[in-house]
């Protein structure tokens, strides 16, 4: 139906427009009460007789008493929204219906809309269909309007502010019975000086972790060290921190390792530290000379070959490649490794011994601290040593790498194996290991905003960093222009549009 069908509403019909003054010194606001405003002289100087206006605009506050009688004495209230988040209007006019003799038309877009299905509900964007709906409002039977109005009310004295009040209070005691750790119990003279007061004074933290032996316990296969559900979710709630960066460092290749922990918001440095994916998906890994690709695949194509009959097997990880003898039989063992170095050493690699294995590694001038360093600078940039707090946690058995991420970190050892005696920090296990990252996600949940004050100058590990970079990047550089030089010689709101108050939330 269009407008003009209604005409015999006319005289018969006043639309109470009551708005609450709100936001008067924004401009939109100004705007949108100047236009309304407009639209009202414009609507009543066409339609209006002697003795009655169409439309009457209220355009104050009212008592909470007199708010009641309109709400009390209207024939019908129109709330149609364009958009809200609940709208109380619309229940506070049921509220005032002690006759129930009221009809209610109420938008679909008003959060109320959800649980008050007797209302006549309109899409207020469908200017015509509304206009049906209020007709259909105003000639209801009392019959009808009692009904509709019967049922909203008893729904509204039965989820009054009391109701509402103590399920939202009984939603909070859940969530945190459920959601959030309980500190566990730990030895606190680790962390209770210390590293609070890193954190405290510090911003950010950064979190920088291993993955076999740190985060899994030993598998008899990579693939089978799988990440419990639980240390996974506090993972999650860590990274997904905007003050709380966090790395995994593994030996295994970055893929295996994103496959194994599967969270998004995390970077992961796969072979220790020559593969990085950052979160946005970049990658990074140092410059590795050109014949190493070629020299690991004789090196894979003479270990598979040499012992493909016994239960040893070779994993190739890209640029690192690794030898396990995990499951070869105890007596069989010495023959085996020894066989491997020298097959390692025949291809021109010097075996690194890992837990149960021998690994061929590039010739670059790149570890695990290098690796850590290049994630606090890229996520935090060069000033990082005065923006975030470094936190290490890793089983690596390796007095020199440790002792490089002391030099600029927070570091935790973790396993029996830990030389107490240098001064490392230890965890025993990964029991432990959760129940620190337990208390870091109560501390991060804790810790108040505030700017840094102090952090110790990691300038001279900065300049330490900077200048091994650069020598990497020089050597294979140099190495790059021998090969050209050497293949050149050789070849080439809310709608206006309502009988009740319109008041801003």
């Amino acid at each position: 139906m269009k407008s003009k069908d209604f005409f015999f509403w006319d005289i018969e019909l006043t639309f109470l427009q009551i708005g609450v003054p709100s936001r008067t010194n924004i401009k939109e606001y100004q705007s949108l009460h100047n236009e309304l405003s407009r639209e009202i002289g414009r609507v009543n100087g066409k339609f209006s007789t002697a003795d009655w206006y169409p439309i009457q605009f209220m355009y104050k506050g009212l008592p909470q008493d007199e708010l009641a009688a309109y709400y009390r004495d209207s024939d019908v209230a129109l709330v149609t929204p364009l958009v809200d988040g609940m709208n109380l209007v619309a229940k506070e006019f049921v509220a005032c219906q002690i006759n129930n003799s009221g009809a209610l038309v109420l938008s679909y877009f008003a959060g109320a809309a959800e649980s008050m299905k007797e209302a006549l509900m309109v899409n207020p964007y469908e200017v015509n269909l509304l206009a049906d709906s209020l007709h259909k409002a105003l000639q209801m039977s009392s019959s009808e309007c009692q009904l509709r109005m019967e049922k909203l009310r008893a729904r509204e004295r039965k989820f009054d502010v009391h109701y509402w009040m103590s399920s939202f209070l009984e939603e909070m005691r859940f969530v945190e019975s459920i959601e959030k750790p309980k500190l566990p119990t730990i030895s606190l003279d680790l962390y209770s000086k210390s590293l609070s007061e890193q954190m405290e004074a510090s911003p950010k933290l950064a979190v920088i972790l291993g993955y076999d032996g740190t985060l899994v316990g030993p598998a008899p296969t990579p693939q089978q060290a799988v990440l419990a559900n639980e240390t996974r979710e506090i993972l999650k709630i860590l990274a997904s921190n905007n003050d709380v960066s966090v790395c995994i460092i593994s030996g295994r290749s970055v893929a295996d390792l994103r496959k194994m922990v599967g969270i998004k918001k995390i970077t992961y440095a796969g072979n220790n530290g020559l593969e990085i994916v950052h979160p946005d998906g970049a990658f990074f890994a140092p410059p590795v000379p050109e014949e190493h690709e070629i020299k690991i695949s004789r090196l894979v194509t003479e270990l598979q070959t040499e012992f493909s009959n016994c239960k040893a097997w070779v994993e190739n990880k890209g640029p690192v490649v690794t030898f396990h003898y995990r499951n070869v039989p105890k007596g069989m063992r010495n023959i085996i490794c020894l066989k491997a170095v020298q097959i390692f050493k025949k291809h021109g690699f010097e075996p690194q011994e890992v837990p149960m294995a021998f690994e061929a590694r590039p010739s670059v001038n790149w570890d695990v601290s290098k690796a850590a360093a290049y994630f606090l600078r890229s996520t935090y940039g060069v000033d990082w040593a005065q923006r975030c707090t470094v936190l290490y946690i890793g089983d690596i058995d390796d007095s020199k790498v440790m002792l490089s991420m002391k030099s600029f970190a927070f570091t935790i050892s973790v396993g029996k194996h830990v030389n107490q005696s240098k001064g490392f920090k230890k965890l025993p296990d990964i029991q432990g290991v959760i129940d620190l990252l337990k208390w870091l996600e109560m501390k991060m949940l804790q810790k108040p905003q505030r700017q840094p004050t102090f952090m110790p100058d990691f300038g001279e590990y900065e300049q330490y960093l900077s200048t091994q970079m650069s020598i990497a990047f020089s050597d294979y550089n140099n190495g790059a222009r021998k090969r050209r030089r050497s293949r050149t010689s050789s070849a080439p709101g809310k709608s206006p549009i309502s009988l009740m108050p319109n008041r801003s939330e």
